[in-house]
């Protein structure tokens, strides 16, 4: 209860800051802390496949963690890193096996092109820069792996099919409409609020799995989505759900109705 107290009244320390000045933070953590050279960025000879392939991949992003991850994620993936205490929300807990952004449906693991892409393009709204510019294909793939170790679930499980879905519906007032009226069916106020800005009467008493305070999504505000605001990014999102947190999958709703409400929120 202490910890939940101490979260709520958390700053986004990080808002404003820039991917650069993020970056630079990280480096000179690297540099207070005590690190060797980061191995040169050029590209291995090696692609994602083989199980010999897995292995250097495995090698070269334990590298890379140690040098670039490990001071917000921790060295045994935990969540715990020295800058952890600097920074809100805090860096994600991998040793659950459990990932927030996927293509996969809910509960599922999510495939390794979806851990890919989250090193690749950050997380807005978080500490989390995207180290496309900073990290060779290689070494963000040999993140995947090194990753995926620290999770016993990976060795045990395997992620569902891939989620995919048609051409992307024109939205026009009609769907609008039939979007407004399933967010209202399916009490989406109660955590977004009726104007959609994340100020529901509940809003304020929803925690993860990991026992952190969880911050609605301003759905009026496309900068804060961490996951893509196209309407497609809107549409699998309500399909797989966010695993680890309140916000549940909407794969009961059919295909046309899910597209409907991702066209009233991308009105909005």
């Amino acid at each position: 209860m202490v910890m939940k107290n101490f979260i709520h009244f958390q700053h986004r320390v990080w808002e404003g800051v820039s991917q650069k000045s993020l970056i630079f933070f990280l480096v000179l953590c690297g540099a207070v802390f005590g690190i060797t050279p980061l191995y040169a960025h050029g590209p291995t000879e090696n692609a994602h496949g083989s199980h010999g392939m897995e292995k250097d991949l495995l090698r070269l992003g334990a590298t890379v963690y140690k040098h670039m991850c490990v001071y917000c994620h921790g060295d045994d993936g935990n969540g715990g890193g020295k800058a952890m205490a600097y920074l809100y929300p805090w860096p994600r807990d991998f040793r659950k096996g459990v990932f927030k952004y996927r293509s996969t449906p809910f509960g599922s693991l999510p495939l390794d092109k979806d851990i890919y892409r989250t090193i690749a393009r950050g997380i807005p709204g978080t500490a989390m820069p995207a180290w496309r510019g900073a990290l060779s294909e290689d070494e963000t793939w040999g993140v995947v792996e090194y990753i995926k170790s620290f999770s016993k679930r990976f060795t045990k499980d395997k992620p569902k099919e891939q989620i995919t879905h048609g051409e992307v519906p024109v939205s026009d007032a009609e769907s609008i409409k039939r979007g407004q009226s399933i967010y209202q069916e399916m009490s989406c106020s109660r955590c977004h609020g009726t104007d959609l800005k994340g100020d529901g009467p509940i809003a304020d008493d929803l925690y993860d799995i990991w026992d952190h305070r969880v911050f609605i999504y301003d759905l009026t505000d496309p900068n804060a989505f961490k996951f893509g605001f196209d309407k497609k990014d809107l549409f699998l999102i309500m399909t797989t759900g966010i695993d680890g947190t309140p916000m549940k999958s909407y794969n009961h709703l059919n295909e046309n109705e899910r597209w409907d409400l991702a066209s009233f929120i991308e009105s909005k």
